[in-house]
């Protein structure tokens, strides 16, 4: 499944061109401290792919830290049938390091 994960300049440019929304699934003080602007949170420690909303016609790109936790929440989702899901190749720490911009402090 790795050929569908976008790195982050690439998800930058769907964001710009298409309808995504942003699942962030790591922990709220992570969350807190930096995070994609406009990111959902959906924590992978109580991730419930039923409770998840349909976003019509929009992709959803999955992000934690690495890249680690928004895969296994992928294959959770495409695993019920969620085929729109995919995961930010290198999560967080490949955006930053791509310099794309970030929301800080608490939502």
């Amino acid at each position: 499944r790795s050929e569908q994960l976008p790195r982050p300049r690439e998800f930058a440019q769907w964001r710009r061109d298409e309808n995504v929304v942003v699942v962030d699934v790591r922990e709220q003080d992570e969350f807190d401290e930096e995070r994609i602007p406009g990111a959902k949170l959906y924590p992978k420690s109580a991730f419930d792919a039923a409770a998840l909303p349909r976003f019509e016609g929009q992709k959803v790109v999955l992000v934690c830290l690495a890249g680690k936790r928004s895969l296994a929440v992928g294959e959770w989702l495409q695993d019920t049938g969620r085929t729109e899901a995919v995961s930010l190749q290198g999560g967080m720490l490949a955006w930053m390091a791509a310099g794309l911009p970030v929301e800080t402090g608490p939502v």
